[in-house]
C-alpha cells in the first residue's frame, strides 16, 4: 500500500520485456496511481549534466534475480544500453540491485549510490511525471525499457487495487 519506486518491470529476466501492460482489476478506495516517467529523458538529462556519474548506469552491476531463475542468485547487467541509432534501453530496480550487491558479496563504488539518487532524484520531479488512475477494465501499455513506472501510496477499506501485469516483446 505504500509508494513504488520507479522501475522497469521484469529485469532480472533474461531478457527484459519490451511491453510491459497493466490492466486494472480494480483501484483502492484512496491512491494508487500509476505514475510513469521517460527514463530517457532523465537518463539523457543525466549524461549532459554529470557524464561521469551517468557513466555508472552504463556498467554492469549484479542484480537479485529473486529465486525467479536456476542456478546463481545473481547476475551482472548494465542498467543502461544504447542499441544501434542511440535507442536506449533500460533494466531499473535499485532495490533489486542493491540486493544483488549484498549477495554477490560485493562493494558497491562510492559513485554507484551517487548515480542512483541522482537518476531517482530527476525521475521524481513532478514536472516530469504523468499520473493517472488506472479504473477497472483500463489498461496501461508502456515501453518497459524506456519508460519508468511506479505508483503512489494508497488506502483500502472497501475496494482493493488490483492490477493485472502482462508482458510482451515487439516483432
Amino acid at each position: 500500500r505504500s509508494e513504488a519506486a520507479f522501475h522497469t518491470d521484469g529485469s532480472f529476466l533474461p531478457a527484459a520485456p519490451e511491453i510491459a501492460a497493466l490492466l486494472s482489476l480494480s483501484s483502492a478506495d484512496e491512491g494508487g496511481e500509476t505514475v510513469i516517467v521517460d527514463g530517457a529523458d532523465v537518463l539523457d538529462e543525466l549524461c549532459a549534466s554529470d557524464a561521469s556519474v551517468a557513466a555508472v548506469l552504463f556498467e554492469e552491476h549484479p542484480i537479485d534475480l529473486r529465486g525467479q531463475t536456476d542456478g546463481d542468485p545473481t547476475r551482472s547487467q548494465p542498467i543502461a544500453t544504447r542499441e544501434g541509432g542511440g535507442r536506449l534501453r533500460l533494466r531499473y530496480v535499485r532495490a533489486y540491485i542493491e540486493q544483488g550487491y549484498d549477495k554477490a558479496g560485493v562493494r558497491m563504488s562510492d559513485q554507484t549510490p551517487v548515480a542512483f539518487d541522482r537518476f531517482d532524484a530527476l525521475a521524481a520531479a513532478e514536472e516530469r511525471q504523468i499520473s493517472f488512475l488506472l479504473e477497472r477494465g483500463e489498461l496501461l501499455v508502456v515501453d518497459n525499457q524506456r519508460y519508468l513506472h511506479g505508483r503512489r501510496a494508497f488506502r483500502e477499506t472497501t475496494r482493493r487495487r488490483r492490477l493485472r501485469r502482462v508482458y510482451g516483446v515487439l516483432r
